[in-house]
């Protein structure tokens, strides 16, 4: 404000230079009056400070409480996974499952490796636009590029058809509260796992086992794991 006051002053000063007149009635434009200039400049009062320059001041460099909110939800909950999806076996109807439910074809869950048991997940075909959600109750090895396991249920809705595999793609949604996800990174690839040619060696409940093993189980998601197992291998 103060700055425009006296580029003003300068304004009208310029515009006035040797309107003095002499006696003959024209102006004498030899005046100067610059000299003048530093002790009007110094006899204009500062300008009192706008109420509103700090609430702009604040604004421009604060970001707004919905950007803040928009920013967080666009950080992924966890990694986006690509692969193949796979559905369960008739068999397994009625088995337990590692959250220690039992499994319900008709029920749209499924089993991941590393996601949160009680997650809730969306799974996209990228070809046809097909989406299921699905609640992951249960853990599973995959092998190659399989990725998660569906419910019958589950793999209807996704339009597998007569497919056995559907390349799928995998949006986390929620994770159960609690569950620190900080630092979260893609699922490491798993650990060998008893061969099939193996078997013979191994019994069923060592070979159960070694899956939960490898699958980072522990406590009753380990002893639900290893329950289910033993009643598929029966």
């Amino acid at each position: 404000m103060r700055k425009l006051l006296i580029f003003c002053i300068c304004l009208f000063i310029s515009a006035c230079t040797g309107i003095q007149r002499q006696e003959g009635g024209f102006p004498d434009v030899t005046t100067d009056v610059s000299e003048d200039l530093p002790q009007i400049v110094a006899a204009v009062p500062d300008a009192e400070e706008s109420p509103f320059d700090e609430l702009l001041q604040e604004n421009a460099t604060q970001p707004h409480a919905e950007e803040i909110e928009r920013n967080k939800e666009k950080k992924p909950l966890w990694p986006t996974e690509t692969g193949y999806a796979t559905y369960y076996a008739a068999s397994n109807e009625g088995l337990i499952t590692a959250s220690g439910e039992v499994y319900d074809a008709q029920l749209l869950t499924a089993a991941h490796k590393t996601i949160p048991i009680g997650s809730i997940v969306r799974v996209t075909n990228p070809v046809t636009q097909q989406n299921v959600i699905v609640r992951i109750n249960d853990r599973w090895g995959g092998g190659g590029d399989r990725i998660i396991n569906l419910s019958r249920q589950a793999a209807v809705e996704l339009g597998f058809g007569s497919a056995g595999m559907v390349f799928v793609h995998l949006d986390v949604e929620s994770i159960p509260l609690g569950r620190n996800v900080t630092g979260m990174s893609r699922p490491v690839p798993l650990p060998e796992r008893i061969r099939s040619d193996e078997t013979k060696q191994h019994s069923a409940l060592s070979i159960c086992q070694n899956e939960a093993e490898i699958l980072g189980l522990t406590g009753d998601f380990y002893r639900y794991h290893v329950l289910g197992c033993l009643a598929r291998s029966k």
